[in-house]
């Protein structure tokens, strides 16, 4: 008996030992089915969550879509009502405005460049007016001749000497002609020869001794000194001016031009007038009287140079530059006639001064038609 319950006892450890892993393992998976559950659950309860957040996400986004769609159709009725009031889209809206603001700004230039013309054309006036105030112009006079006084009448005979000898010998030596009643007049085409029949003369007259010999000594001897006459005709017109003495070249090349004329206006006499005129501008421009009449006393020196390939503007303002004037002074010279550009304010106005100068009645002869329509 006792053995039996040991058995059983024995028995029964056995089975206990060998179920025990079993039921552990059960266990275990319980456990983890129980914790599977919950994190099931879990996940089914934050899914469920997550679902309800992205439905009202959804919802909202949907809200957004359609107030979007009536905004969207709202600013087309107002594209569509604003292109009716305006009369066309954008593009087209604002090519008219730049086009009205274009030409608004261009009638405004227009007016304002009227304006300025007319201030402008009223100053320059004004500025001319002053100007020609203050000249003395020298009326054309046709000369070809000179008139030289002898009141002695010994040597009027002295002149016309035995049978006519001196005064003929002195017409084909001076290449002039001489005409003797109670003056002596002396006639030629060309200034220059007048210029020097009457230095040769009055040089005759002085002295007092007049037969051919003595002709031809006084005749040399003026030869000589002739281009310090010229120099001097110069020098003196500067002084008139009350500018100082150019180089000596200068004061020769512009004596020689009062041998030259332009229909009957004498070229130096024109050119003090202009350096007149210039000066006058200068001083009511507050600008340097000194230089506008050196720019207006030398503008056409370019006509008494012999032989230049140049216009005599050019040349001139070449001439001048060589003999130490001015780069305003010859610029000025150079643009009287717009072929190069001037650097100074008062040279931009020789031009102007040289057309006073030559086209005011009377200082050039002219056909009576020309002076008919000017009167017109």
């Amino acid at each position: 008996m006792l053995f039996l319950i040991a058995l059983i006892s024995f028995l029964v450890g056995v089975l206990a030992a060998l179920s025990l892993p079993y039921l552990q393992n059960r266990q275990a998976c319980r456990w983890k089915e129980l914790i599977k559950t919950d994190i099931a659950k879990e996940h089914k309860k934050t899914f469920e969550t997550k679902e309800s957040e992205l439905f009202e996400k959804e919802k909202k986004i949907e809200l957004a879509e359609q107030k979007l769609a009536k905004i969207e159709s709202e600013n087309l009725q107002l594209q569509k009502r604003k292109k009716e009031l305006l009369g066309g889209d954008d593009e087209e809206v604002a090519a008219r405005l730049l086009n009205h603001l274009e030409e608004r700004v261009r009638k405004e230039n227009q007016h304002h460049l009227a304006n300025l013309r007319k201030e402008g054309e009223r100053e320059a006036k004004s500025l001319l007016i002053a100007a020609l105030h203050r000249l003395s112009p020298v009326e054309v006079t046709p000369l070809f001749s000179e008139i030289i006084p002898v009141q002695d009448e010994t040597l009027r005979r002295r002149i016309v000497g035995p049978e006519g000898k001196n005064i003929h010998f002195l017409e084909e030596k001076l290449g002039v002609k001489l005409i003797l009643e109670k003056e002596l007049v002396l006639t030629s085409v060309d200034p220059e020869k007048r210029f020097f029949s009457k230095k040769v003369i009055e040089s005759l007259l002085e002295d007092g001794k007049i037969f051919p010999k003595r002709i031809e000594e006084v005749i040399e001897k003026v030869a000589l000194h002739l281009e310090g006459e010229i120099r001097k005709v110069g020098e003196k017109a500067c002084s008139e001016l009350g500018l100082s003495l150019p180089h000596p070249s200068i004061s020769h090349i512009l004596g020689k031009l009062s041998f030259r004329y332009s229909f009957g206006q004498n070229l130096l006499e024109h050119s003090k007038e202009v350096a007149t005129i210039l000066g006058n501008i200068a001083a009511e421009l507050h600008l340097s009287v000194a230089v506008g009449k050196r720019i207006g006393l030398f503008h056409d020196i370019g006509k008494a140079l012999v032989q230049s390939p140049q216009s005599h503007a050019i040349a001139g303002m070449e001439f001048l530059k060589a003999h130490g004037e001015s780069e305003a002074v010859s610029n000025g010279v150079g643009c009287h006639h717009f072929e190069v550009e001037p650097l100074t304010q008062i040279g931009s106005f020789c031009h102007l001064a040289d057309a006073i100068s030559a086209g005011r009645e009377g200082a050039r002869l002219e056909h009576m038609s020309v002076f008919a329509r000017k009167k017109e």
